[in-house]
């Protein structure tokens, strides 16, 4: 996979209840092949997840590269075991509702006409603003 072609998947996706895995796939499977283009793997929000998971960037990606989405997700399902379903679910809230930066709120902002009012646009998180950037939205 080369992301110099396509977009990762929307951190809105989910893969064995974690948010934003699909994507962290396809950034770990484009950076064990030197396809990342603009992109960053591991990104502050792919460390969150993987200091959640208790792995290291290349830990995710080699498995990544090993295994197909089904998978994984039955490999991450291992790392559930011994914890709590809502420690995912405070981990998929941290990400999903996690707040745009007022640098990329002006970014989008300018990349209208005047007429539409900022607070209309609805991009109040971080995910809302990949999708609006990776043409999703």
């Amino acid at each position: 996979m080369s992301l110099e072609e396509i977009v990762p998947r929307s951190p809105k996706e989910v893969l064995a209840g974690f948010a934003h895995i699909p994507r962290m796939l396809d950034k770990a499977r484009a950076y064990k092949k030197g396809g990342l283009g603009e992109y960053i793997y591991p990104c502050p929000i792919d460390k969150e997840v993987l200091t959640f998971l208790e792995l290291s960037g290349d830990e995710f990606a080699e498995k990544a590269e090993e295994v197909d989405d089904d998978s994984f997700g039955e490999w991450l399902n291992g790392f559930m075991k011994n914890r709590k379903t809502n420690e995912m679910e405070l981990l998929n809230r941290g990400i999903l509702r996690r707040k745009v930066g007022l640098l990329k709120c002006l970014k989008y902002y300018l990349a209208f006409p005047r007429k539409i009012k900022f607070a209309e646009l609805k991009i109040p998180t971080w995910a809302d603003y990949v999708d609006w950037e990776e043409d999703r939205i």
